[in-house]
């Protein structure tokens, strides 16, 4: 599914709103930016790592297709065939793991991997039928992972299939989502293949940075700028948070501010400038983007929803439940919150309060195997 960024702190998680500063760099800065000299001594290159075809499909694949999908007459029917050949081979049904990326091959092969693992070859396997897809970036509310002292955010991605669904007489776009929540209603974005190939080498170079492996982290990130991926503005948040974890504080600094110059809502960047400048000694503009932060963190949702699932997993129950209020009460519609607030009161003793979130949460719920979740955990508790 996932397309993981770095974030710097879980005090820093969802960042802050804010207009950004008047940002001017040459291209020369923007490349020795990119060239890694400050944290390794010398230039790193992207071929140091292998290249990746994300997208490319083999004999098996294309035996997949026209054994079941490419004899269709429609674009509709090629979708729904194509669908149906995956799911009834296996697919998507007990592989999914939240931290692998894999190439469409890969994915093909070991029936395995996160939603951008199967966007990959859903698209790739798509195109060999003849459909027209595209990458789409979906702007869901986001869940986290904390490793080495950063908190990592897990955006989403999807896929956009022009003419796919009959729609009055004709045909209309459609959306094929491999996410374990209900996408409909958020924000999507179409992007471009080296944007969505960026996104997988972004990924790798997470991986990479999780297990102490940081020039090569450094080299699949610069892998994801060659892409197609120098317009994502989480790219360049990643490239601070390095050099933020380098001691480079300057370098994380112009970073984080090319991210904004991208995108002036980038709330990682905030934090990212407020961890800088605390770095560099520069206490003033530390607690300027502290401010945006705390204004920010105090109307959202989804950041005191992420600090109560910590709160949870770390036993602290009635702390997560403080926490899950806060949240409710700026969002009272998501059934995430609710559930979780269900196991809290679950694991405090009180089967009461547990069914009551729960039933709420069935209410607040779209999507039939989330209703049909809901069911049976109430009916677990009530026998």
């Amino acid at each position: 599914m996932i397309s993981r960024f770095l974030f710097l702190l879980l005090t820093s998680a969802l960042g802050a709103c804010a207009t950004a500063p008047a940002v001017d760099y040459v291209e020369l800065e923007r490349n020795d930016l990119l060239s890694g000299r400050a944290l390794f001594g010398e230039k790193v290159l992207a071929s140091e790592m292998p290249d990746v075809d994300v997208l490319q499909i083999n004999d098996d694949m294309r035996a997949f297709i026209a054994e079941g999908v490419s004899d269709a007459n429609t674009n509709v029917s090629r979708l729904g065939r194509l669908l149906s050949s995956l799911v009834d081979d296996g697919y998507y049904e007990a592989g999914y793991e939240p931290s692998l990326s894999q190439t469409a091959e890969e994915t093909f092969a070991s029936k395995r991997g996160n939603c951008l693992s199967y966007t990959n070859l859903f698209i790739a396997m798509a195109r060999e039928a003849g459909l027209i897809v595209h990458f789409q970036i979906a702007q869901v509310p986001p869940t986290y992972d904390a490793v080495r002292g950063v908190l990592i955010r897990n955006n989403h991605v999807n896929i956009l299939v022009e003419g796919g669904q009959f729609y009055y007489g004709g045909t209309r776009d459609v959306t094929i989502d491999f996410n374990l929540e209900d996408p409909s209603g958020y924000p999507t974005k179409r992007v471009s293949d080296g944007y969505g190939v960026g996104l997988y080498y972004n990924n790798v170079s997470v991986e990479r940075w999780k297990q102490g492996e940081l020039r090569a982290a450094f080299a699949y990130l610069l892998k994801a700028f060659h892409a197609g991926g120098a317009q994502n503005a989480d790219l360049w948040v990643n490239l601070g948070v390095y050099y933020l974890q380098g001691n480079q504080y300057q370098q994380a600094v112009e970073a984080f501010r090319v991210a904004l110059a991208l995108d002036s809502r980038n709330q990682s960047a905030i934090g990212g400038l407020g961890r800088a400048f605390e770095g560099m000694g520069d206490v003033h503009q530390a607690a300027e983007y502290d401010a945006q932060l705390s204004r920010y963190r105090r109307r959202n949702p989804y950041y005191h929803f992420a600090r109560a699932q910590l709160a949870y997993g770390e036993q602290r129950y009635d702390e997560s439940l403080d926490i899950l209020k806060r949240a409710i009460r700026l969002r009272d519609d998501d059934h995430r919150f609710y559930y979780l607030q269900g196991m809290t009161f679950r694991e405090l003793g009180d089967l009461a309060a547990a069914r009551s979130s729960w039933t709420r949460a069935l209410e607040e719920s779209t999507l039939h195997w989330q209703k049909q979740r809901y069911v049976e955990m109430l009916a677990a508790v009530n026998d």
